[in-house]
């Protein structure tokens, strides 16, 4: 991001200590993509244990008191252009999703759909579904068990929605696909 579009110190600031969290999960995306493409099937549990200690570290860094304080702070900022009260908003509503969730659930979360990934891959090679039906129903309990940490209003997918497009509920796609 251009830097000139920051004018705060405070919001600077954050983003310096933000780009750490950043690279984690920038290397965290780089080691999903080669899951993807290259990694032997051997690989899967322990690329699955070395992703959950990634985002178990993210959480961590990103519940670290400095930096919430940092956030706080800068919210009672006074002039803030709209690149930093974007910053901003993204920056808290990732902060409430880690304040949410419990370390053994993100670590869990991450460890299965990344293990997952290898049966769904096997699966689709030899047209049997029956090979990721496991998986699935997991990656199905833990989602609804993150839903249910993350807190929803009418429909636990609302929370889910919300993950992926801000602001999107059940309603909203339901009223999407009827027309």
């Amino acid at each position: 991001m251009n830097d000139r579009l920051i004018k705060h110190k405070i919001i600077l600031e954050i983003l310096d200590k933000y780009r750490v969290i950043w690279s984690l999960g920038h290397l965290s995306s780089l080691a999903d993509w080669d899951m993807n493409v290259y990694m032997p099937e051997e690989g899967a549990k322990s690329r699955g244990e070395a992703l959950a200690k990634v985002q178990v570290l993210i959480q961590n860094l990103f519940l670290e008191k400095e930096f919430v304080d940092k956030i706080k702070i800068a919210f009672k900022e006074k002039g803030l252009n709209e690149y930093e009260l974007g910053i901003l908003r993204i920056l808290n509503k990732q902060l409430k999703y880690y304040e949410k969730l419990p370390k053994d659930f993100i670590e869990e979360f991450a460890r299965v759909t990344t293990e997952a990934h290898l049966a769904w891959k096997n699966a689709k090679e030899k047209k049997d579904i029956s090979i990721f039906l496991p998986s699935l129903k997991k990656i199905f309990y833990l989602s609804r068990k993150r839903a249910d940490y993350l807190g929803y209003k009418e429909n636990p997918y609302d929370s889910l929605l919300d993950l992926y497009e801000e602001g999107l509920n059940s309603k909203d796609v339901v009223n999407y696909f009827s027309e």
